[in-house]
């Protein structure tokens, strides 16, 4: 993960991003040692000030702003720059540790027009005021040349992405670009990022150094190169461990990513061969061009400084986490925290912690044991995911806080996914039933998906939806066991977490049935409850010149307010006839539904009424009955058999 801190929220935009100077914002830089804080720059920088983003920074520091009589002008957060989360790729897994600075600077944004005289600092057990000096000049400092590569719409409702380079000559700018080219497309291929991918804008920043490289090695050798954003392989607290590549000088980097129109994600590529990565909760992220899989490090380092997700992997030498509960999004310490953070992912009885033998799936989640660098004490939501592993990609839970972490930026429509659930078509597996679900969301997508017997969901649990603007789907699904109506609940969640939830009523069974023409053979309405081989059978007689068997089942308890009317029908004949299906309606009609020949071969035929589904059913309001008509005929004597019949209603 990596370095130094930037504000990610002005808790008072609201009524100040009018007021403040256009395309401009103050940039304040302090420098601290986790207790002390101390004035070192401003500048004024040539961007919009940032004012999107979570209120508050994992593990950082709140910022005030205040006046000359001491009111709260700007509220911000920005991260601790003295903790540097550090990855390397070692039989493609991630390896790495934490660093820990003696001191860090921390850039802090303003409005440039706010009349600020000092920033109170409080967090991490240290609060103190520091005094800014007037800002004389608003002429905004140089800029780099930046280029524009992927333009997805304004900045103000985007997520703007900075590439940065460090190491590379004036001779070597041609490289730069085509490594840009490279690793801006292969972030926006994984997802969630390829999901939305139009949700990004993608800059870069054409930064050039005295010499090519960056300092140092991994293994604490190497020479000291001459670099704008000063990078290197940095001691990380183990003797002869220098696998810490990143860079202490936030100044600079926020000068230089202030030369693209927004920097949302900040991406630092270093030309070095040796691989390694860094990142902090800050929205920068440090990796090297060279080594194996660099694409891979880019993307876990972007889930530390865009996600804040923490790291998944663990070292198998008995050690345990002993620091409480970890504020990461996707670790816990135990099973009360870990269900409120991702629960929701997690189908109910999953064990705690969750067995790994034999070895599940990488994306199922639950409580499975050991991470950040911790075998016991501490657990992540998968088997396996980006942040564990360089091969897999970000599981299902920090798939979603990714997403989350994208509409802190991109404007949405605040409104839930519309759509309905019913019955589906197709035939499912004895005992279950096939669940149709018709969503979207064109604006926040449909990120996750849920079906249950029980209105409160509480014997299931999400699956993703994979963010696509309509989201249509069938799944097999087992109602409650017993005979009678189910009532099945479906919920879909959106990308900004507003979730919609349509039920519909299956096995609707008859309540009785009647003859039309033919003579009864065996059975009842009962019959007619499961797909068991348990038949109502009609004898066929002469009717009106033809050889036929017709009757009707009554359904009852079918409200009025049915926004869907689907009848699932499964008979055969003792011989091939020409079979209809009809349903009445309130003018006293026997409408046509599906005709068809059908033999001595069981079917299953799904019919549905169009128009005003009222009609349909009997009275004006409340509950009713619907009829359903099935009738048979041809040239010499059958009978019929009628196997199944049940009703499904939205």
């Amino acid at each position: 993960m990596l370095l130094a801190s930037m504000v990610f929220v002005n808790e008072l935009a609201a009524g100040q991003a009018g007021a403040a100077s256009a395309g401009l914002h103050r940039e304040v830089v302090l420098e601290t040692d986790g207790k002390s804080f101390r004035f070192v720059s401003q500048a004024v920088r040539a961007q919009p000030l940032r004012v999107r983003g979570p209120v508050e920074v994992r593990g950082g520091y709140r910022v005030e702003a205040r006046g000359p009589k001491g009111q709260v002008v700007h509220t911000a957060s920005v991260a601790d720059p003295l903790n540097v989360h550090y990855d390397a790729v070692e039989g493609g897994k991630f390896t790495g540790g934490v660093a820990h600075r003696t001191s860090g600077q921390l850039v802090v944004q303003l409005p440039v027009d706010a009349e600020v005289r000092e920033l109170a600092m409080s967090g991490n057990g240290a609060s103190a005021v520091v005094a800014v000096p007037e800002l004389d000049d608003l002429a905004p400092a140089a800029v780099l040349p930046s280029t524009t590569l992927v333009n997805n719409g304004p900045s103000s409702q985007r997520v703007d992405v900075v590439f940065l380079g460090d190491g590379y000559t004036s001779s070597q700018l041609e490289l730069y670009r085509d490594d840009v080219d490279r690793f801006s497309a292969e972030l926006l291929e994984e997802a969630p990022f390829s999901e939305y991918d139009n949700f990004f804008n993608v800059h870069r920043v054409d930064v050039t150094s005295n010499q090519s490289g960056t300092d140092g090695s991994s293994t604490c050798g190497g020479t000291m190169r001459d670099t704008a954003l000063d990078t290197g392989f940095r001691p990380t607290g183990i003797p002869g461990d220098c696998r810490n590549l990143e860079t202490d000088n936030a100044a600079d980097v926020m000068a230089a990513a202030a030369s693209a129109p927004a920097a949302d994600i900040v991406i630092i590529v270093v030309n070095a061969a040796e691989g390694g990565g860094s990142a902090s909760y800050t929205n920068y992220s440090v990796f090297s061009r060279g080594g194996d899989f660099p694409e891979d490090t880019m993307r876990h380092e972007v889930g530390h400084s865009f996600g804040e997700l923490e790291d998944e992997y663990f070292n198998a030498d008995g050690s345990t986490w002993s620091w409480g509960e970890p504020d990461a999004p996707n670790l816990s310490t135990n099973l009360a925290a870990a269900t409120a953070k991702w629960g929701r992912w997690v189908v109910p009885g999953t064990l705690f912690p969750t067995p790994v033998s034999p070895e599940p799936d990488f994306d199922v989640p639950g409580y499975y044991k050991g991470a950040y660098r911790h075998q016991n004490g501490i657990y992540r939501p998968t088997f396996d995911s980006k942040m564990r592993t360089r091969t897999k990609p970000f599981d299902r839970v920090s798939h979603a806080v990714l997403v989350d972490r994208i509409f802190d930026y991109v404007p949405n429509d605040a409104s839930p996914p519309s759509g309905f659930a019913r019955e589906g078509l197709g035939t499912a597996p004895s005992g279950k039933i096939r669940v149709g679900m018709f969503f979207e969301d064109p604006q926040s997508y449909i990120l996750s998906y849920r079906i249950s017997n029980y209105a409160d969901f509480r014997d299931s649990a999400d699956k993703p939806a994979w963010n696509q603007p309509t989201f249509s789907q069938t799944e097999n699904w087992a109602p409650l066991p017993g005979p009678g109506p189910k009532t099945i609940y479906v919920r879909v969640t959106n990308g900004t977490g507003l979730s919609t939830t349509r039920s519909f009523v299956v096995n609707v069974v008859p309540a009785s049935t009647a003859i039309n023409s033919g003579t009864w053979r065996s059975g009842s309405h009962t019959s007619l409850v499961a797909d068991d081989d348990s038949f109502y059978e009609v004898n066929s007689v002469m009717f009106y010149g033809f050889i036929s068997t017709s009757w009707w089942a009554t359904i009852s308890n079918v409200p009025n307010s049915a926004t869907s009317l689907r009848v699932k029908y499964r008979g055969a004949n003792s011989a091939q006839c020409t079979q209809s299906i009809k349903m009445l309606n309130d003018a006293g009609v026997w409408v046509l539904l599906d005709s068809r020949s059908v033999g001595t071969t069981e079917q299953q035929i799904l019919v549905e009424p169009t128009g005003n589904l009222a009609d349909y059913v009997s009275g004006t309001s409340g509950n009713g009955q619907v009829r359903v008509w099935v009738g048979c005929y041809r040239g010499t004597a059958f009978h019929s058999k009628a196997d199944q019949m049940v009703l499904t209603y939205s």
